[in-house]
């Protein structure tokens, strides 16, 4: 009896599991109509790690229904990108981003928009890393003048990696500090290792390593895929996986 009712709920799993496979099939087929929750998709797909999916069905979003798109969407793609190591969709995506939220005074678009370029190691444009500039200091010129400051560490943080990649490194590690002082996990684990390379770059090798320490902590808090924090703070946790990487790298001779 107990050995039916098992293998009943292994069926019943399987059959759930094939039906949730033929959905998102079902979604992404090329004559399949797109709705206004359609980016929500992509963002579902992304935190399940069907990373190739997500970014197929996103590509549809932004041609057919562009005006669902907001700039923690742009973000969260970049991320996909990034994780994927596809220098050349990032890249693209990240142009995208730009052109699209050029002039927006929000701070919170300004920021997202540019946030997922500063996080990949090739961030090398230019043209783009002068923009993230741009728009991470307009992200907190406008929070401080609106006298809004609930999203203030995330915009100190974006600011100090745009300093970095900029090649600006007295900067970036003042404003790394300042987000570095948040109480959120994700804000500190992120601010961090982009801490620990600044100080790097100046020649503070000790200090660097004090601060790549004290990374390597935060990050081992972050959530374990597969549960339920992760699929809600996927993209937060894969950016510090990102920036970690980086940063045991550039920092390897501090140890």
């Amino acid at each position: 009896m107990r050995t039916g009712i098992f293998l009943g709920l292994i069926w019943w799993h399987t059959a759930a599991a094939l039906v949730c496979t033929l959905l998102t099939l079902a979604a992404l087929a090329a004559d399949s109509p797109l709705d206004i929750n359609s980016v929500e998709t992509v963002l579902e797909l992304a935190a399940q790690e069907k990373y190739a999916e997500a970014v197929a069905l996103f590509k549809r979003v932004r041609e057919e229904l562009p005006d669902t798109i907001e700039a923690i969407h742009g973000h969260k793609v970049a991320v996909v990108y990034a994780h994927m190591g596809d220098r050349v969709g990032h890249a693209a995506h990240c142009r995208w981003l730009m052109k699209r939220y050029r002039g927006s005074e929000l701070p919170t678009d300004a920021e997202r928009s540019v946030k997922g370029y500063l996080i990949f190691p090739s961030a090398e444009d230019p043209a783009l890393i002068e923009h993230a500039l741009e728009r991470s200091r307009v992200a907190v010129a406008n929070s401080e003048a609106r006298n809004e400051y609930q999203w203030i560490h995330w915009f100190w943080g974006s600011l100090g990696m745009a300093e970095y990649r900029a090649g600006n490194f007295e900067e970036a590690a003042v404003q790394l500090e300042k987000a570095a002082a948040s109480d959120n996990l994700y804000i500190r684990s992120l601010a961090l290792p982009f801490h620990a390379m600044t100080e790097f770059k100046q020649g503070n090798l000790e200090r660097a390593r004090e601060l790549l320490v004290e990374a390597r902590g935060e990050a081992s808090r972050l959530p374990k895929v597969g549960t339920e924090e992760y699929l809600e703070e996927w993209t937060d946790t894969i950016t510090t996986q990102i920036a970690m990487a980086e940063a045991e790298r550039v920092c390897a001779t501090v140890f």
